[in-house]
């Protein structure tokens, strides 16, 4: 797998998307930053009820990316469709561990796809859900145990 296609900041959470209207779908959300702590409303993610939380100020931005391919007339090159362009996101503090590595990630996807779950859209993505792919955080997984390997 291209480390590009999952270069972030933080983490670039590859998602699996359901939606029929939506094409080319968001494969990554990717949290560049963050910063700051806040006590705003957020959903709990046992009940869905807004509650007051401690927080950390993120920036993210969801995206399409993929790796073109090389052609007669093309080189290869990485390409990044912007769907959401780096907004504000108020995360509650108790993910943050979840978030620290893939492998966090992977051992906490019950709890991570509960929170994707409340991202909510207007206008063109009003029908998109979000969840982890799976498929794609064992690739990632698998290339970083690699590059770990071989340093």
């Amino acid at each position: 797998m291209d480390k590009r296609l999952y270069q972030a900041g933080i983490i670039a959470i590859p998602l699996q998307t359901t939606s029929n209207e939506v094409k080319p779908f968001p494969n990554f959300l990717v949290i560049e930053n963050q910063f700051g702590k806040i006590k705003t409303m957020s959903p709990n993610l046992q009940t869905g009820q807004l509650e007051k939380t401690n927080c950390v100020n993120s920036i993210y931005k969801l995206v399409f990316r993929e790796i073109l391919t090389e052609s007669s007339l093309f080189q290869e090159e990485f390409s990044e469709k912007i769907f959401i362009n780096l907004e504000n996101l108020a995360l509650p503090i108790h993910l943050l561990p979840s978030l620290a590595s893939y492998q966090d990630l992977k051992e906490n996807l019950a709890l991570i796809n509960t929170a994707l779950s409340h991202f909510q859209f207007r206008g063109s993505l009003a029908e998109l859900i979000l969840s982890v792919d799976e498929n794609i955080l064992d690739k990632i997984i698998a290339q970083e145990s690699i590059e770990a390997n071989a340093q």
